[in-house]
């Protein structure tokens, strides 16, 4: 996974299902890309996301079919994909769990770690707590940037609780492409703006376009370890 020919520091993305990338971090994905390599750790295959899925349960070919979408929309990003093997609804942050995030991110040592908001429902807040938890176990909480996802479709909806906003207005066709990767979510194309719309939401609230936004676990300083703090973002806002 860690290829040492190539020189740039990596980035991970630690989230409970196939297209939360793309809906919800999509456009700061595509800003980074280039600069950094990215390794996206799907903690599920979304076996859950279809309708009825509370009443039969977690489904092999829904989990098949969103694993390629997913595999789908990290190639257009140049990320490499680990799924590790929870259940979409049945996501915990147990130390087992924990212990194996520690271990894919001990040798990659990221720069800067995304994932969801604590507060967001269950699925994406264990996945958050797992993410944090790993982080720390991998020795590796004080030298890496923590971003939490604030997307107003989850469960967080004050904008108090923002520290940062990326303004992603120039690169909305790349995230419409990674959305429509997503085509077990999509029955329109009208589907891709609905899910778009929370980003303009954003984008008023950041003077812009279209913004994704993040709270820090770290306050977004001057100076951290020699090093300008919160720099994967800032120059995005």
């Amino acid at each position: 996974m860690n290829n040492t020919d190539d020189p740039r520091a990596n980035l991970a993305f630690i989230v409970a299902h196939p297209d939360d990338v793309a809906f919800a971090m999509g456009g700061t994905a595509w800003l980074l890309k280039d600069a950094y390599r990215l390794h996206i750790f799907c903690a599920s295959r979304g076996e859950r996301g279809y309708p009825g899925a509370k009443e039969f349960g977690p489904s092999a070919e829904v989990a098949a079919t969103r694993s390629a979408e997913e595999l789908a929309a990290a190639a257009l990003l140049g990320a490499e994909v680990t799924f590790l093997g929870q259940i979409d609804g049945e996501i915990f942050a147990d130390r087992a769990a924990c212990t194996r995030v520690a271990e894919l991110l001990a040798p990659l040592r990221p720069r800067a770690v995304f994932t969801h908001d604590p507060f967001d429902k269950p699925d994406h807040a264990a996945t958050a707590q797992m993410a944090v938890q790993a982080t720390e176990m991998a020795g590796l909480f004080w030298e890496t940037e923590i971003y939490s996802s604030v997307w107003p479709c989850g469960g967080c909806r004050r904008a108090d609780l923002i520290d940062l906003f990326v303004n992603i207005s120039e690169v909305m066709d790349a995230k419409r492409a990674l959305i429509r990767c997503h085509q077990s979510h999509l029955h329109a194309e009208d589907d891709v703006e609905k899910l778009l719309a929370p980003h303009a939401l954003l984008g008023r609230l950041a003077w812009s376009d279209y913004a994704e936004a993040y709270r820090a676990y770290l306050p977004l300083i001057g100076r951290r370890w020699q090093r300008k703090a919160g720099s994967i973002l800032l120059e995005f806002t």
